[in-house]
């Protein structure tokens, strides 16, 4: 873009301008890879809104309108529908030398406590000991533990980036935000 181009953008069109004003539920979905979109710009665009907000981030590089992922009818189920309830997981965080994060249960309007969680099927953690471009990193995963609403796992040397996807009973994954180890 040109500067006068990228000034239009910015006064115009920039999401920052107008997720601030988002107090509905969002589902974000991305792949840790996708071409279009890195994954730190999209995770600054989803922490923008003043809704609840979650997240679903594969590791995979696919990117456009994909109507496969079942996290999105299911999301839309939950909130249009008053259906299932869903997981949510809360930022990832270092405490104690571990990676952790909150995991809860969310339906159209209130957060369940831990006690409520269901079966949950896979809990991974995902990382990254990559510093290159967001859609260039290579993504790894071990398995995460859970105890008391909560899932956590040490992190491999060289970690630079994690966060965590859970899977429930119905085979529905979603994340933590990314968190940085710098």
């Amino acid at each position: 873009m040109t500067h006068e181009q990228l000034n239009a953008y910015k006064a115009k069109w920039d999401p920052s301008l107008y997720l601030p004003s988002c107090t509905i539920p969002v589902l974000f979905y991305i792949g840790t890879n996708d071409g279009a979109f890195p994954l730190d710009i999209w995770q600054r665009s989803a922490m923008l809104t003043r809704g609840r907000n979650m997240l679903c981030i594969p590791i995979s590089s696919e990117h456009g309108h994909i109507w496969n992922q079942q996290e999105i009818f299911a999301f839309a189920d939950a909130i249009a529908r008053n259906g299932k309830s869903l997981l949510q997981i809360g930022k990832a965080e270092i405490a104690g030398g571990l990676a952790v994060a909150e995991i809860f249960m969310v339906s159209d309007s209130s957060r369940r406590s831990a006690s409520a969680l269901p079966a949950i099927g896979n809990s991974l953690l995902i990382y990254t000991p990559d510093t290159c471009d967001w859609q260039h990193r290579q993504w790894r995963s071990i398995p995460a533990k859970r105890k008391e609403g909560r899932v956590f796992s040490e992190l491999p040397p060289g970690t630079r980036a994690f966060y965590f996807n859970i899977t429930d009973e119905r085979g529905l994954t979603f994340s933590s935000a990314f968190k940085e180890k710098l």
